[in-house]
């Protein structure tokens, strides 16, 4: 039964990619595996876009609806960086959480707070302008 849910999943990505078209030329490449032998089952290119779709799209289905933990929320700061990194970004901006608290389950003064003890530690460097910090 995974791997009929899987090959589902496959064609539903790759009809959904073909209808929302973009002008860009792709920039990644999402492969669908099946569990426990991770056997291909399809894979197909996406624009950065349409990745920024799927994610965002993602990130609604697996918001938490509870408030995090203090270590939940850690962890989920931590994930958030890392993809900001992997898309090339440079700074944070304080505009850039507001869409990604959801997915932190904390408050705002939380997430400022700990944004500082990351400052602090050294993980991000703060800026002239307040509230932004370079990756």
């Amino acid at each position: 039964m995974p791997a009929r849910r899987a090959a589902v999943l496959a064609a539903a990505l790759h009809h959904w990619a073909a209808a929302t078209r973009d002008p860009e030329p792709p920039t990644g490449r999402l492969a669908v595996r099946e569990a426990p032998d991770w056997q291909h089952l399809g894979s197909q290119d996406l624009t950065r876009r349409q990745i920024g779709r799927l994610l965002d799209l993602l990130r609604d289905d697996l918001a938490p609806t509870a408030p995090a933990t203090p270590v939940q929320a850690e962890a989920a700061v931590d994930q958030i960086l890392a993809e900001w990194r992997a898309e090339g970004r440079k700074s944070v901006r304080p505009a850039d959480w507001i869409g990604v608290l959801p997915r932190i389950g904390r408050s705002r003064d939380w997430l400022a707070q700990h944004l500082v003890r990351l400052a602090d530690a050294g993980y991000l460097h703060e800026t002239r302008r307040p509230g932004t910090y370079r990756l």
